[in-house]
């Protein structure tokens, strides 16, 4: 039944493309960065385990006396530069059954920083963007929206892309934790998952010319129920 469906959705969408070849169906596309680290950066620190930036495959917000804070970035190269909705997505892991979980402060990171390099003490400026998100799941995926704040990236009608710092609202034996772009499985690594319209040419076929199976040069016969020669070079085309 599942597979029925899908053929009859992928038909009607072709169909719908042959009648109105000026439909633009909207489209999807997403980042997960790999374990090289090329199109994303994650990291964590926290100010009692030590000053050095943590990469161990988790990303941890929270504390008891402490804090640990998050450092995450996605890169935005080949990404649609306008869309109708943007969104980022962590999953969540059980810490500790000995802990409770705590609603995150999403921070706007202000300058570069390098997750190779950074620390707590060098953590770059970052201002309040979300204060009121609910608390994560204790496994599972968490997302916020970040449709505005994408398009502005994407405009220049903002600051850079410099990414988020994630710290808890709550450090009382409170701590979340999430895969970083490090986790050995990449189905749990982090995303930003965007939305849009795509331009009317991407629907439109492409052709190559010539041919793989391109011949020097062709006869035409029996043109409109008569008897030709027609010689034409590769890559060239005569009417009559």
């Amino acid at each position: 039944m599942t597979v029925s469906i899908h053929k009859t959705i992928v038909m009607h969408a072709i169909a719908a493309l042959l009648l109105f070849p000026g439909l633009v169906l909207a489209a999807t596309k997403s980042v997960q960065p790999g374990a090289s680290g090329n199109t994303g950066l994650d990291v964590w620190l926290g100010n009692r385990a030590g000053t050095v930036q943590q990469r161990d495959g988790r990303l941890l917000v929270g504390g008891n006396g402490d804090e640990n804070n998050t450092l995450l970035r996605f890169d935005l190269s080949g990404m649609p530069q306008q869309v109708t909705q943007a969104s980022i997505f962590i999953y969540a892991y059980p810490y500790s059954a000995t802990t409770t979980r705590t609603p995150i402060l999403w921070f706007l990171n202000t300058q570069q920083w390098k997750s190779s390099k950074v620390d707590w003490n060098s953590q770059p400026p970052a201002t309040l963007l979300y204060a009121t998100l609910s608390t994560p799941p204790a496994s599972g995926w968490y997302g916020i929206d970040i449709t505005n704040l994408y398009n502005a990236w994407r405009l220049g009608t903002t600051n850079l892309n410099y990414g988020f710092r994630l710290r808890p609202q709550s450090t009382n034996n409170n701590y979340d934790a999430f895969y970083s772009y490090l986790a050995q499985q990449t189905s749990v690594r982090p995303i930003l998952q965007v939305n849009y319209s795509p331009p009317a040419s991407e629907s439109v076929p492409r052709l190559k010319w010539p041919l793989s199976t391109a011949k020097t040069s062709s006869t035409i016969n029996t043109v409109f129920g008569g008897s030709s020669t027609i010689t034409c070079s590769d890559g060239n085309l005569k009417e009559h």
